[in-house]
């Protein structure tokens, strides 16, 4: 139901507001509402099941759950060493989050485990180095891939990919092919196909979007990729099936929505005022997607035929500085989850009428 956001620089509330009648925002018993939260991923098992996880201004460490009614900020694990970047969630009681935890000499994944209860650190074998940056995690079907990158002294910034099976964490040989490569998006296709999207230098900072098959890698992204020149990446990538969907950033002012189909890869323009870039993107079932964009303000684009129209008020959206992550459960049952405005709370809902902040 979503995907991602582009995340660099790096990427990729105290206030309780209440965002309508019966809807309003707790802290778990001993737990603290985050003073300056900033929201880095969402993820759910369905529209009664939102886990969202970021930080607390310069802290690391938080939670915070939707059950369909009210948002309750839940402690975890090592909420003063661990920094969450990404959640995945297969069930009520089956939620993973990841992030990164530094130590004095590296820094190590780090995964985190809700069983119902609550969140417990779990020791998995992964990759170490200078920084180790978890990006996104997609969901198939009781399965999770989680992506992201390692920067190791004299070796340059590479991706890593681990597999959860249902039962165990592995990790998988993650694409190659040049001494800096950035991953923002993974997809599992359900046909037995897992994409990433991203950016890889090659004679200059370039999209890029590759397939595991199981075995081996395929580059994807050519045809249509060559006209997008340098200076870019894949932001973001979804889909319906082995029907694709991406938005990309370039050289040009503006993002560009990419779709695959059986005859391979199209692209068009997003027509949005000003030079903004797409974060993250989400498959409406039954219907097209719909995209977050993000500069010189926020806004949520759906699209309807070939065109792209805005959902909702312009004005709704000064509530949330920066959309990360976008989950649409229905026309009339969306959220954008990101970094909080001075006046917001990082959460905005969509309820067909209006965004509303929580």
């Amino acid at each position: 139901m979503r995907t991602r956001r582009s995340r660099f620089g790096v990427v990729a509330a105290s206030v309780i507001m209440v965002g309508g009648p019966g809807f309003v925002a707790s802290a778990s018993p001993g737990t603290t509402a985050p003073s300056a939260p900033s929201l880095s991923d969402a993820a759910a098992s369905g529209p009664d099941d939102i886990w969202a996880v970021g930080v607390d201004g310069s802290k690391p460490g938080i939670a915070t759950h939707w059950d369909g009614t009210s948002w309750t900020w839940v402690p975890i694990a090592e909420p003063e060493t661990t920094f969450l970047t990404t959640v995945g969630v297969l069930a009520p009681d089956d939620a993973w989050a990841a992030g990164h935890t530094f130590h004095l000499v590296h820094d190590h994944l780090l995964l985190e485990h809700w069983d119902g209860v609550s969140w417990k650190a779990v020791d998995v074998p992964g990759p170490t180095g200078e920084l180790v940056w978890p990006i996104d995690m997609s969901r198939d079907g009781n399965e999770l891939w989680l992506i992201g990158f390692v920067d190791r002294p004299g070796k340059g910034r590479m991706p890593f990919l681990q597999h959860f099976d249902g039962s165990r964490w592995r990790s998988v040989p993650a694409p190659q092919g040049s001494t800096f490569m950035e991953l923002n998006s993974v997809y599992p296709d359900g046909a037995g196909n897992v994409w990433v999207a991203g950016s890889w230098w090659s004679h200059g900072l370039r999209q890029y979007v590759g397939r595991w098959d199981g075995q081996q890698w395929r580059r994807s992204n050519t045809g249509p990729f060559q006209g997008l020149g340098v200076h870019g990446g894949v932001d973001a990538i979804t889909g319906r099936g082995t029907t694709l969907w991406a938005v990309a950033d370039s050289e040009r002012p503006w993002p560009t929505f990419l779709r695959r189909d059986d005859d391979g890869w199209h692209q068009t323009r997003i027509r949005v005022d000003g030079d903004r870039g797409a974060s993250a993107i989400a498959p409406l079932p039954h219907a097209g997607p719909w995209v977050a964009v993000n500069s010189p303000r926020v806004a949520a684009l759906r699209r309807t035929g070939s065109d792209w129209q805005p959902v909702g008020d312009p004005g709704s959206y000064e509530r949330i500085a920066f959309a990360h992550a976008l989950l649409v459960f229905s026309p009339t049952d969306a959220w954008l989850i990101g970094s909080r405005a001075d006046i917001g709370s990082g959460r905005l809902h969509w309820d067909g009428v209006r965004w509303q902040a929580f």
